[in-house]
């Protein structure tokens, strides 16, 4: 059941990854994609790293309170609430064959909206896309979107971001170890 908790995340992670992957995608490498981080944890992370990187930052996982209680597959961490002024963040990561397979993050935020131009710019320094990139960019509306892979065609490294006033969705995943993640 820990994983039907995981489906909207996964969900949102497929069509924001089926969308932009039809277009052009921003190549570059893999350790960049790798060192990319989202709340601080990075695919270049062990996942006993990533669960007390998190777990420190006051992130929970129901009953887990140690990272040898984590068992298969992904983890569902969450801090914060909806009313509270720093919002709630859900944090999802998986892990296959001893490291980080996925991580996503969906940040909602709705008293203090998020700077969603320093959000995308802060993408954009990390892998040396320029600031007038039509795949990485931030709207007249104030929303942003950037996607980066380590391939044209058959990427396994992805890095993306979709950024609202209100909300920042962030993944990072090895594709080729995704689906293990939810067995």
């Amino acid at each position: 059941m820990r994983h039907m908790k995981t489906l909207p995340l996964l969900i949102t992670f497929v069509l924001v990854a089926g969308a932009t992957a039809r277009a052009e995608e921003i190549v570059r490498d893999p350790a960049l994609i790798e060192t990319m981080p989202i709340q601080g944890v990075t695919l270049a992370m062990t996942p006993e790293d990533a669960f007390n990187h998190l777990y420190a930052l006051g992130y929970r996982a129901g009953d887990i309170t140690i990272y040898s209680e984590w068992g298969e597959g992904g983890l569902d961490l969450v801090r914060g609430e909806p009313i509270s002024p720093e919002g709630e963040t859900w944090m999802s990561i998986g892990r296959a064959r001893g490291r980080l397979a996925h991580i996503s993050e969906t940040y909602n935020r709705p008293r203090q909206h998020f700077d969603t131009q320093a959000e995308i710019e802060a993408v954009q320094d990390h892998f040396g896309v320029a600031r007038d990139h039509p795949k990485c960019y931030v709207n007249d509306h104030g929303t942003g979107v950037c996607r980066v892979a380590d391939a044209q065609e058959d990427a396994n490294l992805v890095f993306g971001i979709n950024a609202f006033p209100t909300m920042i969705m962030r993944y990072a995943s090895r594709n080729k170890e995704l689906t293990e993640t939810l067995e």
